[in-house]
């Protein structure tokens, strides 16, 4: 469906946006960069394709290059509200291994954050 994708797209661009805002904080400007390494949730409610390619597109219009963005995965790690074992849960729909439970607590998973910063120039980023 066409409007599904739009939507997609235009929640990656805000993604985007938001994490060029966090880099052009930590340098204190705009620069070159090689690459920015992400790490991002299953749970993040972010898709990596569509946020690669808005990430790209948008440093190049922002004047940041062309850096590419590395997307380190994590996994979704919860745990059961009724028999408290945690695993790791594909997604939310996911019940308990143990008791079955579908009530649960998230450990982690949400994440989207940046973690590193690697600009064009030789030194540190």
């Amino acid at each position: 469906r066409p409007g599904a994708f739009r939507r997609v797209l235009l929640h990656e661009l805000s993604v985007a946006s938001e994490i060029l805002d966090v880099v052009e904080e930590a340098l204190g400007h705009r620069e070159s960069l090689s690459a920015v390494d992400l790490v991002l949730g299953p749970l993040s409610g972010v898709s990596a394709e569509a946020l690669d390619f808005c990430f790209t597109e948008m440093a190049s219009q922002r004047g940041f290059g062309r850096p590419v963005l590395r997307i380190r995965p994590t996994v979704a790690v919860v745990k059961c509200a009724e028999c408290g074992a945690s695993y790791e849960a594909p997604d939310l729909a996911a019940f308990c291994q143990s008791c079955g439970g579908v009530f649960k607590q998230v450990l982690s998973g949400r994440e989207c954050s940046v973690e590193s910063i690697e600009t064009s120039q030789a030194g540190p980023g």
